[in-house]
């Protein structure tokens, strides 16, 4: 038996006549007829890598598998960046946690600063009562006078 197979192409561009391809085999069995096939397209000016092949659309098997193929990557994917944003809500969570503590520390080192204010304006007024007593030139002991000044200054020192 001879068999002969044509392939026609025909294209026609807007002023412009028209163009047309025809490939004729004598192939006897299918992947002759592919074969064909693919320098038809060729010939027609289609550019492809790899070559015309048919696939067994009830091939279920193929398919699941190249399902899970695909849903293997997305899982691993989707762990990726899960792993990701944990890591990064992780940081945020630290330096939340960092701003916190310098909020703390700066609360501590104000209510100090009032402290030391305190303290400074009690050693400054005990100051003034033995500038009061050595102005008036009475030079006798004031332990009264002088423990004020001598624990506030202490106390400013820590």
């Amino acid at each position: 038996m001879s068999m002969k197979t044509t392939f026609t192409s025909t294209c026609a561009y807007e002023g412009q006549p028209e163009s047309k391809v025809v490939h004729e085999t004598d192939a006897e069995d299918l992947p002759q007829v592919l074969e064909a096939f693919e320098h038809f397209l060729r010939g027609s000016s289609f550019v492809f890598k790899g070559h015309v092949d048919i696939v067994d659309d009830d091939d279920d098997e193929n398919l699941d598998n190249g399902y899970e193929v695909i849903c293997s990557g997305l899982r691993e994917e989707i762990a990726h960046l899960n792993k990701v944003a944990n890591d990064r809500l992780g940081t945020i969570e630290a330096m939340e946690a960092e701003v916190e503590g310098a909020k703390l520390f700066a609360r501590v080192m104000d209510q100090k600063a009032v402290n030391l204010t305190a303290e400074l304006a009690k050693a400054n007024r005990s100051l003034e009562k033995v500038r009061s007593v050595l102005d008036k030139g009475d030079f006798s002991f004031r332990a009264d006078l002088f423990n004020p000044l001598h624990d506030a200054l202490k106390e400013a020192g820590k």
